[in-house]
């Protein structure tokens, strides 16, 4: 018997084309071989090459302050090999990372809070981009594109009730500044038990912030509660574009209970040997709703003595 030789292993670097296109760059995770007496098999499991930030962590811990999302972005995926495509005005940013942090959770930490979401080019560079700044060609409905769904709704990180407590300052002329107690209430009325949440913000922070809070504390707690996944056939949309993240799209499948326009959170490609199928996440798009930041009121007022 000719045994053929394998010439895939472990870490290898890959590409998938389509018609000649690369439309995927990764490596080589999971190498699994089988044989009976009939016949031998290979399966190859894999990410992208910008998993390799989703598997490591910052070395030495640094601050930065007034810097381009760009440059802080690059500084931490360069050795990778990574390349950043910014494809959105940013604001500049001050942070600190501390070594043994995770990079991927540190970069997404920080653009999260200008409402920004990390994804790939799916050739070896980050892009960052709005959260559901295009919308998929395609419309996933059962019946039609849709394989299989499901989807799970969990309430264990929902409460019935949050509360954002904070000092807001005020001004007693002629003795200087003292502070007073402010609470933001919001109310879920979906949970049926009573359950609350309570979150200490820091002080000098105004009224209108700390309602703010508590509503988009129960807002994006309600988001994150509903999770699915959705196969569909095939890796490319009707207009040829493969599924990407970060794209919104419409779901109609009332049996997963999945309706509506989702954000594609993720997506994972399999080939078969009959055909090609595309697993997608989809989440709530408030999920990714920027914190609204507490501003502080401690600023010269020019009464009393203390200011």
């Amino acid at each position: 018997m000719v045994v053929e030789k394998w010439d895939i292993v472990t870490d290898d670097e890959l590409i998938i084309r389509i018609d000649g296109e690369p439309i995927i760059r990764g490596y080589v995770d999971t190498l699994s071989v089988s044989h009976n007496s009939a016949s031998r098999s290979i399966t190859i499991s894999g990410r992208e090459i910008t998993s390799s930030i989703i598997d490591s962590d910052i070395l030495d811990g640094k601050q930065y302050n007034d810097v381009d999302i760009d440059v802080f972005v690059k500084e931490l995926v360069s050795e990778f090999g990574i390349g950043v495509k910014v494809l959105v005005p940013t604001k500049k940013i001050d942070t600190t990372i501390k070594a043994g942090e995770n990079i991927f959770s540190t970069i997404d930490s920080v653009i999260r809070q200008q409402g920004l979401m990390l994804s790939s080019d799916c050739l070896g560079s980050l892009v960052i981009d709005r959260v559901g700044s295009k919308k998929a060609s395609d419309r996933l409905i059962l019946g039609e594109n849709i394989l299989s769904a499901d989807s799970s709704r969990n309430h264990s990180a929902r409460y019935s009730e949050y509360y954002v407590k904070g000092q807001a300052k005020s001004t007693d002329a002629g003795w200087g500044a003292s502070s007073d107690s402010i609470v933001g209430k919001s109310v879920d009325l979906s949970v049926a038990r009573k359950r609350r949440k309570v979150v200490i913000a820091e002080e000098g922070v105004k009224d209108l912030d700390i309602k703010k809070r508590s509503e988009w504390e129960a807002a994006v707690a309600s988001a994150r509660s509903l999770e699915g996944s959705v196969d569909v056939r095939g890796w490319v949309q009707s207009n040829g574009e493969l599924w990407k993240k970060n794209a919104l799209v419409f779901i109609d499948d009332k049996e997963a209970n999945l309706f509506g326009e989702f954000l594609i959170r993720s997506v994972r490609r399999k080939l078969t040997d009959r055909e090609m199928i595309t697993v997608i996440s989809p989440v709530n798009k408030e999920s990714f709703v920027p914190k609204p930041e507490l501003e502080s009121e401690d600023k010269n007022t020019g009464i009393g003595w203390g200011q």
